[in-house]
């Protein structure tokens, strides 16, 4: 059964303003594959409730997975997306 999907407003704006094209439309392949997250490389984020991240090379996406919903948390660098 196909998740629904919803971006953070924040993450939203984040995502617009970012330069690079390339890396904008692979997060953007990335936020449509999510209806069927576990078919990619998502993992649980340990010690978090129904917390998961997803690699997109050098990026990782956080997002919260309940009841049919994959919430689109935030996205960033994997240094600086943990903090």
């Amino acid at each position: 059964m196909p998740y629904q999907v919803l971006i953070h407003k924040k993450t939203q704006k984040k995502f617009d303003k970012l330069d690079d094209n390339e890396l904008k439309e692979r997060l953007r392949e990335v936020f449509k594959l999510l209806v069927e997250p576990f078919n990619l490389d998502t993992i649980k984020i340990s010690g978090e409730e129904h917390t998961y991240r997803t690699r997109v090379g050098k990026y990782r996406i956080l997002e919260i997975i309940r009841e049919g919903v994959v919430y689109v948390a935030d996205f960033d660098t994997r240094g600086r997306i943990y903090k």
